[in-house]
């Protein structure tokens, strides 16, 4: 099997819950995609953000 690569791109909303965008397998196939995250994670999220600045 040949791998492809998959590039993502997306905007994550202010809460840090939604992550919106797309994707797609160059030349091949792309779409739509939404992540959702249930709140209690959003602060461990914000850390490691923070911490990378």
């Amino acid at each position: 099997m040949k791998a492809h690569p998959i590039h993502y791109s997306g905007i994550i909303n202010g809460d840090a819950t939604e992550i919106k965008g797309t994707w797609r397998i160059p030349g091949y196939w792309s779409g739509n995609f939404l992540m959702i995250r249930s709140p209690g994670k959003v602060a461990a999220v914000t850390r490691k953000v923070a911490e990378r600045v």
